[in-house]
């Protein structure tokens, strides 16, 4: 992890060291999601999900030696904030071309996932039009490659050139970082594309700064494709599902939104009532229509307002209402 790229996720203000790296590595509990709803960092969620405690803990500790980064000495969990050095270099680097200004977890979906969508579905075509049967997939996932085997069958084959046209004009469409690190990257039975190396080498970048430039390019690609009025064929390859929620948590919340009573929704999930309170906080967190005036949940704060379930629900309707405004 290169140390300066963590600066923009702290801010002037006291901030919980290990809540940020739990939101990037992609750590879901209700704690690490009210971190990243206080902090407006949700949209990074699952940024990292490959960093380690220890890399990340190793760039705090740099950030800290050359003055970006103060720790508070008080007991309790470790919270930092940003220098003055420190803010006038987050504020610069926020301002690069390859910083991550499109990502959202929860909009667009998991990058990698949509990334390997775009590498492996330019690769199927393109075979499949020069009748290349026999290849090495791009991507060695099985799962993405389930995926783009069925959007190929239900859309692809049908309409090559449609999708050739529709990327080319959505590529077009981005910054010229963008462009070269899209158009570069993907491989064909004519273009075998540069190697990650070969790509940080010509556009002069760090490694960890081509990291963040690949995660703004599939970004902001996605964000462009899912546009309501955006064709329909890498509409498609990139469609992103609505359920934000984990299963469980999804669950309680439909038996919520369904108007059942706390002791049916007990009787019916045969789980801990701690357990369903989590999910309901969950659901408070990520979901965007989330009614904070239901009965239900007013009778459950006002069993213990001052409790952990109370208190945390008034503190996720403020951060919900500010996140609102601004």
């Amino acid at each position: 992890m290169q140390p300066n790229l963590l600066l923009p996720f702290f801010s002037a203000d006291w901030r919980r060291v290990k809540a940020i790296y739990y939101v990037l590595a992609g750590k879901r509990t209700i704690s690490n999601l009210s971190a990243g709803l206080t902090y407006g960092l949700l949209p990074y969620f699952r940024l990292f999900p490959k960093l380690s405690q220890a890399d990340y803990d190793q760039a705090v500790q740099i950030l800290i030696k050359q003055n970006q980064l103060v720790l508070r000495s008080d007991e309790g969990p470790q919270m930092a904030r940003l220098t003055t050095a420190g803010i006038v270099a987050a504020t610069q680097l926020t301002q690069q071309d390859h910083w991550v200004k499109s990502v959202d977890y929860w909009q667009l979906g998991d990058w990698q996932t949509q990334w390997q969508r775009l590498i492996l579905s330019v690769q199927v075509i393109s075979n499949y039009r020069h009748q290349v049967t026999r290849y090495l997939p791009a991507i060695n996932q099985p799962k993405g490659q389930r995926e783009i085997h069925r959007w190929f069958y239900q859309i692809g084959a049908a309409q090559q050139q449609i999708f050739i046209d529709e990327l080319g004009a959505a590529i077009a469409q981005q910054s010229l970082l963008s462009q070269q690190i899209l158009v570069n990257s993907l491989s064909s039975e004519s273009f075998f594309g540069m190697s990650d190396f070969q790509i940080i080498q010509a556009l002069r970048l760090t490694s960890g700064e081509f990291e963040f430039a690949r995660i703004e390019a599939i970004s902001a690609l996605v964000r462009c494709e899912l546009a309501p009025t955006a064709p329909q064929v890498l509409r498609q390859l990139f469609q992103v599902t609505d359920q934000r929620l984990s299963r469980p948590a999804q669950r309680t919340y439909q038996l919520v939104s369904q108007g059942k009573s706390w002791s049916q929704i007990c009787a019916l999930s045969r789980v801990k009532e701690g357990t369903l309170r989590e999910h309901v906080l969950e659901a408070a967190i990520l979901e965007p229509g989330f009614d904070f005036d239901r009965p239900l949940l007013q009778e459950l704060a006002g069993t213990d307002p001052q409790g952990y379930f109370g208190q945390r629900l008034i503190q996720i309707q403020a951060m919900r209402m500010r996140e609102v405004k601004s």
